[in-house]
């Protein structure tokens, strides 16, 4: 091994301290009462057995100003019931880098022991949507990778975008009123 491999692997060991120091380990002591109550009247594989997952709680909130700026909160909570639902735990946040900003309040893993394993803004990527494509560098997806995701654990992240100008001083927005999983619960505001 090369004294350079030995610099790398020694920077490649601190890193991963750091980002497993920065994962907490806690219990879901700490979570709001609500989601507590969600997670524990959850249901199973066997209530829904053609879906990878549940969507316990999606929560949208728009917030627009008279001056053109707009603030957009996503918070989900979503029940993994096999191995096709582990693609929740790659969540991503897309949004335009000329008029949005896109911050992750949190992510986390809740265990069916009850631990919870959170993640950090400082975890997260930024990426290009179209890295072939120089004319659309702008469109840009935030990601993070949430840890120790399986069967029956539950993921729940919630990031907020502000937008600086609004296209056209217009909101534009979409949403499925049905998808390929289960939406227990779905509110939105405006």
């Amino acid at each position: 091994i090369t004294e350079k491999e030995k610099q790398y692997l020694t920077f490649a060991r601190e890193r991963l301290e750091t980002i497993t120091a920065e994962i907490k380990g806690t219990t879901t002591d700490g979570l709001p009462a609500r989601v507590k109550n969600l997670i524990t009247k959850t249901p199973g594989p066997a209530e829904y057995p053609g879906a990878t997952a549940v969507v316990l709680l999606h929560e949208e909130t728009y917030e627009l100003k008279p001056s053109g700026k707009a603030f957009r909160q996503v918070n989900r909570l979503i029940k993994i019931l096999n191995d096709r639902g582990k693609k929740y735990a790659g969540p991503e946040f897309v949004y335009n880098s000329e008029t949005e900003k896109v911050e992750l309040d949190f992510a986390r893993t809740i265990k069916p022991d009850g631990t919870v394993l959170t993640v950090t803004d400082r975890q997260a990527r930024d990426v290009t949507k179209y890295p072939d494509y120089p004319l659309y560098n702008a469109i840009r997806i935030k990601t993070v990778v949430l840890p120790e995701v399986a069967e029956e654990t539950v993921v729940e992240y919630q990031a907020r975008w502000i937008i600086n100008r609004l296209p056209d001083g217009k909101l534009l927005w979409h949403r499925e009123l049905q998808t390929t999983e289960p939406i227990l619960q779905a509110r939105y505001v405006l």
